[in-house]
């Protein structure tokens, strides 16, 4: 029982991250396309 939840905790928690990079990585293309067009 134990095992399973951690096993989906784990889960959730690499699916937060994942999320939380993709839209670091976004933000990023944004912030230097943003700069590009300053230039």
């Amino acid at each position: 029982m134990l095992n399973g939840w951690n096993a989906r905790l784990t889960g959730c928690i690499k699916l937060f991250v994942g999320y939380y990079e993709q839209k670091a990585c976004q933000e990023e293309k944004i912030s230097e396309v943003s700069e590009i067009r300053a230039l």
